[in-house]
This record gives C-alpha cells, sequence and structure tokens, in this order.
C-alpha cells in the first residue's frame, strides 16, 4: 500500500492477513482429506499462474508460508527475491523439503519447480509429512542423489488413486516427467474434483 522511512529504514506499507499457515493448520487439526487438499490445490494453481503469466515464479511455495484466512482465502507469502541465489537465502529447516532437486543443484527457480514444489505441499497437506526429508541443503541434495523418497501411497493407501497419481507426478524428481505447466496440474485437480464434465460433453448434432 506503500513505504514509510523511519531512523533511516524504509518500510512497506502491507496488507494484514488474519489467518494461520497450512502447516499451522495441519500440526492443530490434522491432515486434510483428498479432496480438501484438491481444493486447496486448485486454488493455489490459480494464484501460481498468474505469476507465471507475468513470466515470474514464486520459488518458496511450502504450508508455512501459505496462510488461510478466516473467511477461506488462500494467500501466497514471500516469493522468491528474483536472481538471489539459494546460499543467500535464510531458508528455514522445515521448508528445505519443498524445493525441488534442480535447485539443490544450483538452478534458479523456474514453473516446473514451482510444480515441484506444488506437488509436496498437497503430499504434506493429507500426510503430515514429505516424500524426502533433510536437515540441510547439502543433505537434501544428497538424499535426492541417492533417490531416497517415500511413495505417497506408502503412507495413505486408503487416498483414492487418481489424487495420489497427481501428486506423485507433480513431485516427481525429473523435471521433464512432471506437469509441463501448471494449468495442467489445475486440469487434473480439476477432474479428480469431477468439475471437467461439462467441457469433455460432445455437441449434441441433429440429422
Amino acid at each position: 500500500y506503500g513505504a514509510e522511512q523511519h531512523d533511516d529504514r524504509t518500510g512497506l506499507v502491507m496488507e494484514f492477513v488474519d489467518g494461520r499457515s497450512l502447516d499451522q493448520v495441519v500440526v492443530t487439526q490434522g491432515t486434510f482429506s483428498a479432496r480438501e487438499s484438491a481444493l486447496i490445490g486448485w486454488e493455489l494453481c490459480r494464484a501460481v499462474a498468474a505469476l507465471h503469466r507475468e513470466g515470474l515464479t514464486h520459488g518458496l511455495l511450502a504450508p508455512d508460508n501459505i496462510v488461510r484466512e478466516a473467511g477461506g482465502r488462500l494467500v501466497l507469502m514471500d516469493v522468491w527475491p528474483q536472481g538471489m541465489p539459494l546460499d543467500s537465502l535464510q531458508m528455514p529447516a522445515a521448508a528445505l523439503p519443498f524445493l525441488a532437486p534442480e535447485i539443490t543443484e544450483g538452478a534458479a527457480p523456474s514453473s516446473r519447480s514451482d510444480i515441484y514444489s506444488l506437488g509436496v505441499v498437497l503430499y504434506y497437506l493429507v500426510s503430515g509429512a514429505c516424500p524426502v526429508r533433510a536437515s540441510s541443503i547439502a543433505d537434501l541434495a544428497t538424499r535426492y542423489q541417492r533417490g531416497e523418497r517415500m511413495p505417497l501411497a506408502d503412507l495413505r493407501p486408503d487416498l483414492p488413486d487418481d489424487f495420489i497419481r497427481i501428486v506423485e507426478r507433480a513431485c516427481e524428481p525429473d523435471p521433464e516427467r512432471r506437469y509441463p505447466t501448471i494449468a495442467a496440474v489445475k486440469e487434473a485437480l480439476s477432474r479428480t474434483l469431477g468439475w471437467d464434465t461439462w467441457t469433455r460433453k460432445q455437441p449434441v448434432t441433429a440429422s
């Protein structure tokens, strides 16, 4: 909304978001159902798509960086500063598992890395865990190189197969095997929510 200066320091005037992070919600209320998570994922796809359309990436998608307001609105918080290297960021350990493998190897955030992070967010919402756990960036990179990974089906075999497939493809370690765009993730979530039937109907013709 603006900026102010005080004692040679500049501060930004921003919106006050009255809510709790998704991480806090999971810790206090437990994990979400597959449908609830798909709904959250669908909303996040809309927000991330808006960034991607402007040629930007979020880079820091994680449950502690997504706030749900009391009214239900989801708000994406801190975005990766464009051009900032990974080792310059003060990243909490809890956020590390949401970084894509290529980021730990020095690549810049991209639309494909945002898709990976979103997939891990969905994984976390239904399980309270992550496919890979690490204590540092170096540890995370090593675990990625070793191929260490916990399949979601091993933690939550009760989840619908189509939801599990969406999550596993989104957080596929190989960027080329992930969904090509965030819109493709959104479409897949729409299908699992049963929202795409009206767009798939064939036109009625008469002889």
